[in-house]
């Protein structure tokens, strides 16, 4: 009331606020005392939604198509049936027809296109886990990261590397465990670019890479 009913005041004062921009880190202290966090002592961990998802296993392979504009819908489309979701460009300019959708917007909680939906589901289900280990489009996406970062000459070592793809991939470093566990596989590989592949579809399937911290 006091900024004339402005929307974009009031947003601009909620994501200035200490309280938002608190981290999702726990304390032991404060969940005896406020387990469910009801107080706001940190931020809830958030699942990240099908697009952000889509477009960060992209990001991640190298692959993400940037540009801006244009048409969403390959030319010459006469029905939504057997459409193929085959573009890298972002979620944003992906086509999305009544029936038919990409694999992992449903998988991830898309909205229905059918119906008016004025906040998204947010599941967690074992078809989402099993989505990221054998999806071909995951699969794909993985072998494209793993020829990016063995191309990549800044990273000359093992350790080099696996500290590269968990910041390429999870946007921090590994720990010391992650990163003996990672070593002593790539050691035992027979077949380099094979095991930074299942490296990094390992990562795309962990919890840390769906959910922002």
């Amino acid at each position: 009331m006091e900024e004339d009913w402005s929307i974009k005041k009031l947003i601009r004062q909620v994501i200035l606020s200490r309280v938002y921009q608190l981290s999702s880190s726990t304390d032991t202290a404060q969940e005896k005392l406020d387990l469910e966090n009801l107080l706001h002592w940190r931020q809830n961990r958030r699942r990240l939604q099908a697009e952000a998802i889509r477009d960060s296993i992209l990001a991640v392979s190298g692959s993400l198509d940037r540009s801006l504009g244009g048409a969403t819908v390959k030319p010459g489309t006469k029905t939504e049936y057997g459409y193929k979701f085959e573009g890298t460009r972002r979620s944003i300019y992906t086509p999305v027809f009544r029936n038919t959708l990409p694999q992992i917007m449903e998988v991830f909680d898309f909205a229905d296109p059918n119906l008016v939906t004025g906040k998204r589901t947010t599941s967690s289900v074992a078809t989402q886990a099993l989505f990221l280990m054998n999806n071909p489009f995951v699969q794909q996406q993985a072998i494209a990261a793993s020829a990016r970062l063995l191309a990549d000459k800044a990273s000359t070592d093992a350790t080099k590397k696996i500290d590269h793809a968990y910041l390429l991939t999870l946007g921090r470093n590994p720990t010391v465990r992650e990163k003996q566990i990672i070593l002593d596989f790539i050691k035992k590989a027979e077949d380099p670019e094979t095991a930074w592949t299942q490296v990094f579809q390992s990562l795309f399937s962990s919890l840390d890479f769906r959910y922002l911290n």
